[in-house]
């Protein structure tokens, strides 16, 4: 998906705005691990799931000479199951940033204690950072098989959501990753995340691809 007149950089700079400094390290997870709002957050409202990390889940390694933090982020989609987000920290200042807020919480207090519902009123009503900015819906079918309805194609505001989208696409674009690496990262499926680039992999193997930082890391140790 490409954002015509959104950019990542102007984005991040409007996420580093926010004043409140667990939603903007929310904003951030969300958009460095190309995540689902429900992975950051971990408290559900009724009919909801909630799956975000406690404080010990990130580790710092070094890896070719860059000192790394890997987060495991629980995979909505995947019923909670883990995939590696590993990030240079000399070269992603929102990483560093994000890690040290990390680092203020006991192990095993949850770091974004609060339902989806906070966020999104953050950046709706107190503080309305991504004001303006759209992105494009493609055109889609709704409703029950044998009546469906197109929906045409339109413009969107830009919300939570678009930051997950906003980031894979700067993934693909800026640093090359294929079908594989997406799917590592973002926690698509392989199916869906491969068929952008006309690539398969056999279901049996995709389990482990999700905890394979090291498939993608070198894309990006790029300055």
């Amino acid at each position: 998906m490409s954002f015509p007149g959104v950019s990542i950089g102007i984005v991040r700079e409007r996420i580093q705005t926010v004043n409140d400094e667990a939603m903007r390290q929310c904003l951030n997870a969300c958009d460095l691990w190309a995540a689902r709002i429900s992975e950051a957050i971990s408290q559900a409202r009724p009919g909801e799931k909630a799956y975000g990390p406690q404080a010990k889940e990130v580790e710092v390694t070094e890896y070719e000479g860059y000192e790394l933090a890997i987060w495991n982020v629980h995979t909505a989609k995947r019923e909670g199951s883990i995939r590696k987000i590993a990030l240079p920290l000399k070269l992603q200042p929102e990483a560093k940033e994000l890690l040290a807020y990390f680092q203020k919480f006991n192990p095993n207090e949850y770091v974004f204690p609060f339902t989806r519902a906070k966020p999104l009123d953050y950046v709706s009503r107190v503080q309305p950072i991504f004001e303006g900015l759209t992105y494009p819906i493609d055109t889609y079918l709704v409703g029950p098989k044998g009546n469906l309805t197109k929906v045409p194609s339109h413009k969107r505001d830009f919300k939570l959501h678009a930051l997950r989208h906003l980031r894979a696409s700067e993934l693909v674009e800026k640093y090359g990753f294929d079908g594989f690496n997406l799917a590592a990262y973002g926690g698509w499926t392989i199916r869906t995340a491969s068929s952008f680039f006309g690539q398969s992999i056999p279901s049996v193997i995709s389990r482990y691809l999700y905890l394979n930082w090291q498939g993608y890391i070198n894309k990006l140790l790029r300055k």
